[in-house]
């Protein structure tokens, strides 16, 4: 297997790669990355859906027809 010492296009990213840590560490970074992404996706629909019910309340309210309700 080359090494990437010896292409000639990809000197120095040995060096700036090794900076991010080993396999594990990289792992570790996008499992985090992956989990933010899923924490986010989460908090979006549960204000999403909180939204639109309160929007459905209101609506409901404020409707004629609401019957005493």
């Amino acid at each position: 297997m080359t090494e990437l010492r010896q292409i000639r296009s990809l000197n120095g990213l040995a060096e700036s790669l090794s900076a991010l840590g080993g396999t594990v560490q990289i792992l570790r970074g996008l499992m985090l990355v992956l989990a933010g992404a899923g924490l986010l996706w989460r908090v979006v629909s549960a204000w999403t859906l909180a939204v639109l019910l309160l929007v459905i309340t209101v609506g409901v309210k404020r409707s004629p027809g609401t019957m005493g309700v």
